[in-house]
């Protein structure tokens, strides 16, 4: 299991905060079961992902959920297009 850790939130101006970026098509691994969220000790673990764990600060784990809801609703508009 990779384990990752991040513990400073990098400022970002807050015009470029939410910018979604457009990736290529090379993830093939496509998740289609939520991953568990948990608090601990004062610190977000995020665990599910195949070979992967994430523990986060709150401040970052906060950040981390608008970006994911920001992305979601640009990636439900890409499915009305396509």
């Amino acid at each position: 299991m990779v384990a990752f850790s991040f513990g400073e939130l990098r400022h970002v101006p807050r015009a470029r905060r939410f910018e979604v970026k457009e990736v290529s098509a090379m993830h093939t691994d496509i998740q289609t079961q939520t991953p568990d969220v948990l608090a601990e000790a004062g610190t977000v673990i995020i665990d599910g992902l195949p070979g992967v764990a994430l523990t986060l600060t709150p401040e970052v784990a906060e950040e981390l959920a608008e970006r994911l809801a920001t992305a979601a609703v640009v990636a439900f508009g890409q499915r009305s297009v396509s």
